[in-house]
């Protein structure tokens, strides 16, 4: 309503169009976009071919015009996710636009085709260092910042646990359960080498075991399970250092309530990725 007495509600002819608020230049920090502007391609492929001589990329996005546009909708903190990411422009925008302002934003891309590392990446790889025949004189100098390169690994299903047709490696499924339960990503050599409680990692009050072999053979036996003795040795550890443990396993020989006592969570494969995959 004060808006509204106060003039700064925009209302159309009649009840099909869109009140609209009334803002002024001088309360934005920036020259208000246009609806549409021009902007001639050319100039974005040539760019990419400074950066990357040999690139086979047709029609890249203009960097300029994505960096204008996060300068407006972003703040210095914000993360970007391009899910289409190409030949990188929106990663290029967003270092750009922190080493012109001292930003901290941070970016996500994904791409699907089998250039992401020699294209996508590797023009990240060539702006955070600098890129010699750049007209960009920052950019000559290298936008600075830093990125890490991913592969998505084999997907992990609970219907291909139970036939046998799709079993991870030990590490894979380590670390995709750590990240599961908690958040964290765990790189192979931060795995603890399995003793006989199969102990796979631990951060500040908890243990994390894994009973698993990518055998089918020894997951239909009793190898498999949390028995009686492994629980009581987890639990008796857990006592001693004050923590408490979760232990994934096929099956378990001990009942829940004595579990809980013993400081211990079960969770049962493969159910647990199938409720993890439903979620």
């Amino acid at each position: 309503m004060k808006l509204i007495e106060e003039g700064r509600v925009h209302f159309g002819e009649d009840e099909t169009t869109v009140p609209q608020l009334k803002r002024y230049l001088n309360e934005t920090s920036a020259q208000v976009l246009t609806s549409v502007f021009y902007q001639d391609r050319r100039a974005a492929h040539q760019d990419l071919v400074r950066i990357l001589p040999d690139v086979a990329f047709q029609y890249p996005k203009d960097e300029r015009v994505i960096r204008r546009l996060l300068e407006v909708v972003t703040s210095d903190n914000d993360i970007v996710l391009d899910s289409f990411a190409g030949s990188g422009t929106t990663g290029h925008a967003v270092l750009a636009l922190n080493k012109a302002d001292g930003g901290n934003r941070r970016f996500i891309m994904v791409e699907c085709e089998d250039y992401a590392n020699e294209i996508t990446a590797q023009r990240m790889r060539r702006v955070i260092s600098g890129v010699e025949d750049a007209r960009d004189e920052s950019l000559r100098e290298g936008l600075g910042g830093t990125f890490t390169y991913c592969t998505l690994g084999d997907r992990t299903s609970g219907s291909g646990m139970l036939t046998g047709e799709s079993l991870p490696s030990f590490d894979d499924l380590a670390a995709w359960l750590l990240h599961s339960a908690t958040g964290r990503s765990v790189k192979a050599e931060e795995l603890v080498s399995h003793n006989e409680n199969w102990l796979i990692f631990s951060d500040e009050s908890c243990d994390y075991h894994l009973i698993y072999k990518p055998d089918i053979d020894f997951l239909q036996t009793n190898d498999s399970v949390l028995t009686a003795p492994r629980a009581d040795a987890i639990g008796e550890n857990c006592r001693k250092r004050g923590r408490r443990a979760v232990v994934f396993a096929t099956a378990r020989y001990i009942p829940q309530d004595e579990l809980k006592d013993m400081g211990i969570t079960f969770a049962q494969l493969p159910f647990t990725i199938q409720q993890i995959d439903e979620a």
